[in-house]
C-alpha cells in the first residue's frame, strides 16, 4: 500500500498516470475487506502432540505439547529442553525454546600437561585432549562403545614421543598396533571406536626432524622422509668392470624405520667443479635405510659427495 500511495506522489504532474494507481489501490482495498476471518486455533494440551527427538526411546516420539519434552541419551547426557507452546496473535505457532543445547553432548575439551585417561566420549561427539608436554601416555578405556570419537593433539613446541595407549584387548587399525604416537607441535590423531575391539585411525599426522632427515605418517599407513647426507674424502680407485669405485659401501639412514622397505629416490651430487661422470650405485636397502657406492669413470682421489633422497612407504600394513 505505502509503495503505491509513494508512487502516486511521484507521479505529480501525470494526472492519467496518478488516476491509474488510485483505481489500482482501490481494488486492493476492496479485496482485501471481502477476505474471511480466520480464527485462531483451539489446541488440546493433553491430546494436540509434537515430534520429539529421544534418543533413549530409539528415536522420535510424540509429546503431549502442553509438557516439558527433552532430548535425553542413556548415559544421562545433556538435554535439549523446550517448552511448546503454540500461541501468538495471529493465529500462528511459537516454539519457544526453555535452554539451549548442552554444547557438552557433543564435545568435551581438555588440556594435559602429563599423562591422562580418557573416559567414554560425549553421546553425539568427540573427546578432544590437548596435550601440553614433551612426553607421556594418553590411555584410552575399552569401554568406549562403538562410534565413540577421541582426538589427541599435541601443543607442547618440544619434540618428544607422546603415546596414545589403549586399553584392555583393543588394537588400533587392521594392523593391530597396541599404540600410536604424536613427536612434534600440531601432530595430531582422530579415533574412532569401529568394533568392539578396534579403532581406527580417521585422520591425523604424526611428523619429525632429526639428525637424518624429516618425516610424516598418515592416518592411511602412509610414511614419506626426506633427507640430506654428505660423504666426505670419498676415494673412488677400485676397478668393476670399466667403471671406479670406492672401496666400501656407505649408509644412508632414514629419520625413522618403514615396515618394509621403500621406494627410493636418491640423487648424488658432484664435488664441486668435478665432470659429469658420476653415479650413485644402490647396494641394498632395507626399513630403515640403504647402501651405496660412488661410481666415476676414472680414478678419482679424496672427494666430499653429498646424497639427497625421498623415501615413500608405509608404517603399519
Amino acid at each position: 500500500m505505502t509503495i503505491l500511495q509513494d508512487l502516486i506522489n511521484e507521479l505529480e504532474g501525470n494526472p492519467q498516470g496518478q488516476a491509474d494507481v488510485r483505481e489500482a489501490l482501490a481494488l486492493i482495498k476492496r479485496q482485501q475487506s471481502q477476505l474471511p476471518e480466520l480464527p485462531a486455533p483451539e489446541l488440546d494440551p493433553e491430546n494436540d502432540t509434537a515430534l520429539v527427538f529421544d534418543a533413549s526411546a530409539g528415536g522420535n516420539k510424540r509429546t503431549p505439547v502442553g509438557s516439558a519434552v527433552a532430548m535425553t541419551n542413556d548415559t544421562g547426557g545433556s538435554t535439549l529442553r523446550t517448552a511448546a507452546t503454540m500461541t501468538n496473535s495471529t493465529g500462528g505457532s511459537t516454539l519457544r525454546t526453555a535452554a539451549a543445547q548442552d554444547v557438552e553432548a557433543w564435545r568435551s575439551t581438555v588440556t594435559v600437561t602429563g599423562n591422562h585417561t580418557v573416559a567414554s566420549p560425549p553421546a553425539y561427539g568427540t573427546s578432544v585432549v590437548n596435550c601440553n608436554m614433551a612426553t607421556g601416555t594418553i590411555t584410552i578405556l575399552d569401554d568406549v562403545p562403538e562410534g565413540g570419537r577421541i582426538l589427541v593433539r599435541k601443543i607442547n613446541s618440544t619434540q618428544g614421543s607422546v603415546s596414545i595407549d589403549r586399553s584392555g584387548t583393543d588394537t588400533i587399525t587392521r594392523a593391530a598396533l597396541t599404540e600410536v604416537t604424536l613427536n612434534a607441535d600440531g601432530d595430531n590423531w582422530l579415533l574412532e571406536k569401529v568394533s568392539a575391539t578396534r579403532w581406527e585411525l580417521i585422520a591425523g599426522v604424526e611428523s619429525g626432524e632429526n639428525s637424518d632427515g624429516e618425516y610424516w605418517r598418515y592416518a592411511d599407513g602412509t610414511q614419506s622422509a626426506k633427507g640430506a647426507k654428505s660423504y666426505n674424502d670419498v676415494v673412488v680407485d677400485e676397478a668393476v668392470g670399466s667403471i671406479r669405485t670406492n672401496n666400501a659401501s656407505l649408509n644412508f639412514d632414514f629419520p625413522v624405520p618403514f615396515i618394509s622397505s621403500p621406494g627410493l629416490s636418491p640423487a648424488l651430487l658432484r664435488p664441486s667443479g668435478a665432470a659429469f661422470d658420476i653415479w650413485l650405485l644402490l647396494n641394498s636397502r632395507s626399513s630403515s635405510g640403504f647402501s651405496f657406492r660412488v661410481g666415476r669413470s676414472v680414478e678419482r682421489a679424496a672427494d666430499d659427495y653429498t646424497v639427497i633422497n625421498i623415501a615413500t612407504g608405509r608404517w603399519y600394513e
